[in-house]
């Protein structure tokens, strides 16, 4: 069995975000998006992801209630 992964780098972000790389880089530096560098790159916690992408869908759409199964 395959393990998912946990940890991602700036390029697997930007194509799961569909975003260019440039954009997720920017979003890092300003600390708007959870991150942290390992040697000379970036690194995402698929959680802290999955944690900001709701965070930034109910601030999008007030009054939405999230259904969570």
């Amino acid at each position: 069995m395959a393990k998912s992964r946990k940890i991602l780098t700036i390029v697997e972000v930007s194509d799961f975000l569909r975003l260019h790389p440039t954009t997720v880089y920017r979003l890092v530096r300003k600390g708007q998006l959870p991150a942290f560098k390992i040697g000379g790159g970036w690194r995402v916690n698929t959680k802290d992801l999955d944690r900001w992408c709701v965070a930034k869908s109910e601030a999008c759409t007030p009054g939405r209630t999230v259904l969570t199964p």
